[in-house]
């Protein structure tokens, strides 16, 4: 299994808004996803793992959900996989 950064460990370019591993999965666990425009999750090669805080569902697009994840943000995050 691949070494886990966490956000403390990740690398995060103020200018850029970027939350980016070198290559290692990268996890986020929140509330909601907020990704505005400037702002990138990237990962190289290995997955993004995202997950809400306490027990819920994730809507991705249109679908509404505990977590909404909408289109454009997904068209910023980049990596090998989704998860």
């Amino acid at each position: 299994m691949a070494d886990i950064k966490s956000f403390e460990q990740a690398a995060v370019e103020e200018e850029q808004k970027v939350l980016a591993t070198s290559s290692q999965v990268l996890v986020v666990t929140a509330q909601d996803l907020d990704l505005q425009s400037m702002s990138k999750l990237y990962s190289g090669n290995s997955n993004v793992v995202i997950t809400t805080e306490v027990a819920g569902t994730i809507g991705v697009g249109s679908n509404t959900e505990d977590m909404s994840i909408e289109t454009s943000e997904l068209q910023r995050i980049q990596g090998g996989g989704l998860q």
